[in-house]
């Protein structure tokens, strides 16, 4: 589209197809008159132009146009398009498509801006950020933590942030990226096939065991649960799990190799629901 505003540094420039097997030439300015373009190349065998690097300045009009060449001629220059840069943060990590691991704390930075008094990030389930899931102003550092199991497994969402430019202006929202937990807990695993009504916890298996055994329990709906080891003087030696996880039934494999034999108990814990149960470690 022409005439379009906050474009971020590194856009990608496209265009219709003139003819088959032509090549083209671009130019790119900050004057509609080309008189010492900034881009000037030619032999562009795709629609498209990728700029990269630190080449284009923040809050900055510049204007583009480009010619098609096949073996003969070249065509006259296309209309003049013009976009104008925005002035946002840059994104660092999690970069954009990333995958996450929420059993551990999840940091979000971005590069620091002249002038920032401040920053302000926002994280959405969905790319307009109609609904903002986490809004926190007035952030000084370059970026922000948020401890385990912030964000749900399976789930994508998107990040953006601005800056505060003294006390009167701000930044444009950087350009979102998105990022996806698929956190996997090693040992376990789901049975989405079962439909539940109530909670429940089994024996574990084996029993005894050595080093290590199962343990399968049902949730019928969305909650964190947090499985903890205990030894018979009722002192926390493990957390087998603590996360949250949508309605299913789920096996978990507990390793007791780092443990002395001896009589243990293993705690479930799912919003109101407890269940302790006994099993026997023999080596």
């Amino acid at each position: 589209m022409n005439d379009t505003s906050h474009i971020s540094l590194t856009p990608l420039l496209k265009w219709d197809s003139f003819e088959v097997n032509c090549k083209y030439n671009l130019q790119l300015d900050t004057s509609e008159n080309f008189t010492t373009p900034l881009i000037d190349t030619s032999g562009i065998d795709t629609i498209q132009y990728q700029i990269r690097g630190s080449l284009l300045k923040s809050r900055t009009n510049y204007y583009w146009r480009v010619a098609a060449v096949d073996s003969n001629s070249v065509s006259a220059w296309s209309n003049v398009y013009k976009f104008t840069t925005g002035l946002f943060p840059v994104l660092i990590t999690p970069a954009e498509n990333a995958t996450i691991n929420t059993d551990t704390e999840t940091t979000f930075i971005w590069k620091d801006m002249n002038f920032a008094s401040g920053f302000r990030i926002q994280i959405s389930l969905d790319s307009l950020f109609s609904i903002t899931f986490i809004d926190r102003d007035n952030i000084t550092a370059t970026q922000m933590q948020f401890p385990i199991n912030t964000f749900k497994t399976d789930s994508t969402y998107y990040w953006r942030v601005l800056a505060h430019l003294g006390s009167n202006d701000s930044s444009d929202w950087s350009t979102p990226w998105k990022f996806k937990d698929t956190t996997i807990i090693s040992g376990i695993e789901q049975d989405k096939n079962i439909t539940l009504t109530k909670f429940g916890i089994c024996q574990n298996y084996p029993n005894p065991f050595n080093p290590s055994t199962n343990i399968k329990f049902d949730i019928p709906k969305e909650l964190n649960v947090k499985i903890t080891v205990y030894n018979i003087l009722g002192k926390e030696v493990a957390i087998i799990l603590n996360k949250e996880l949508r309605t299913g039934s789920y096996e978990v494999n507990f390793d007791a190799n780092n443990l002395a034999s001896g009589i243990y108990f293993y705690r479930i814990q799912a919003g109101d629901f407890i269940s302790v149960k006994k099993m026997i470690l023999i080596k």
